[in-house]
């Protein structure tokens, strides 16, 4: 055997089982790397689900919040009306007691106090 060869020998002797587990370590972090892809690929997924399913909430509150807020206006509306009818009832009111007022007193001045009071 010449030197060269001598020499390859040892160290193939030296690091091919040193190779040998260096390569079977990087087998099982391969696995391990693989599993953990899967898994946050799975997470993934779930997150966009979660995500979908939060904007499609999100779409559903905004369309019933638009409803509400639309029948709130609509209430609004029918107060407002309802307060200017009661405003012109109590004015009417007002009206109709000034003019019973006016009426006493043309009638206390047409026939005198006397006659209408008991009249």
């Amino acid at each position: 055997m010449n030197i060269v060869e001598g020499l390859r020998k040892v160290l193939q002797e030296i690091l091919v089982p040193e190779l040998r587990v260096i390569q079977d370590t990087l087998k099982e972090h391969s696995v391990i790397l693989k599993e953990h892809s899967e898994r946050f690929e799975q997470v993934d997924k779930r997150f966009e689900m979660l995500i979908a399913e939060m904007k499609e909430t999100r779409e559903e509150t905004n369309k019933r919040f638009e409803v509400v807020f639309k029948e709130l206006s609509l209430v609004r509306e029918d107060l407002r009306q309802i307060n200017t009818k009661l405003d012109l009832s109590q004015r009417l009111s007002k009206l109709e007691g000034v003019q019973e007022e006016m009426r006493r007193e043309f009638m206390e001045r047409l026939f005198g106090k006397s006659m209408v009071a008991s009249g």
